[in-house]
């Protein structure tokens, strides 16, 4: 244990020492971030650029902290959505290889899932999924992010984001329901979700099923929602009283 530690200080050391400014690969990286930072190059270079940057980025965590706001601003201005979806996964690297050094940009992760591309996004949520069910990155504050997937136009996103509640339902007790008040105050005052019909959330045994309803409702009628949860707080609708009235 104590030789594998001091194996890894040693890599970490070299890598350092690599990246440094003098050092046999940092000398090429004002080159990279030059190469990444010009959109009139073709799409393929800035592509190997850009990969490269992360990588340079995996080896040094000094060089990694100082290049993190060239690389969201590389994912915000990027036009090549294949760049972008590159970054994407680069980035789940590096949360693993820097996690500390990531905690202050975890917000610019989520955001990278209104996407405007369905194949960045995709990576995105993989890349989330990935690290929230190995405890890697903190889900309660973010959590509505990660419920709006469940709406997305692409039906692999959608089936994507139902996975991953469906599998976080497992971790620990019910902490799907737990962070429900989060999602609903976070999908209702959304204005770019529209105004789709409200849909009333009954129980059934799959949280990934029922998030969609409620988001859904929340979204678009947050007044008909609150009128429905204080019915149910009541003993239901006015037909269903009546139904339980026969019944007894």
């Amino acid at each position: 244990m104590v030789r594998e530690q001091a194996n890894s200080d040693a890599l970490m050391a070299l890598g350092e020492a690599l990246v440094r400014p003098d050092g046999l690969i940092g000398a090429w990286a004002p080159l990279v971030c030059h190469v990444c930072s010009c959109l009139e190059l073709p799409a393929p270079t800035r592509s190997a650029a850009v990969l490269t940057l992360c990588k340079l980025m995996a080896t040094s965590g000094a060089f990694c902290e100082e290049q993190l706001p060239l690389l969201f601003t590389l994912m915000g201005r990027e036009p090549e959505q294949a760049v972008r979806a590159t970054i994407a996964v680069a980035l789940g690297d590096l949360v693993v290889r820097h996690p500390n050094r990531l905690e202050p940009w975890t917000d610019r992760l989520y955001s990278q899932l209104r996407d405007s591309d369905v194949r960045v996004r995709k990576n995105m949520l993989m890349v989330l999924t990935h690290l929230i069910l190995n405890d890697m990155v903190k889900v309660k504050g973010r959590v509505s992010e990660m419920a709006r997937c469940l709406l997305d136009e692409d039906p692999r996103v959608a089936a994507h984001a139902r996975l991953f509640f469906s599998e976080f339902a497992k971790k620990g007790s019910s902490p799907v329901y737990n962070l429900l008040p989060d999602i609903m105050s976070s999908l209702s005052s959304d204005e770019s979700l529209g105004s789709a019909p409200f849909r009333e959330a009954r129980p059934c045994r799959d949280p990934a099923e029922t998030l969609p309803r409620c988001s859904r409702g929340w979204a678009a009628r947050p007044s008909r929602a609150s009128g429905s949860l204080r019915k149910q707080r009541r003993g239901g609708t006015r037909s269903e009283r009546v139904a339980r009235d026969r019944c007894r």
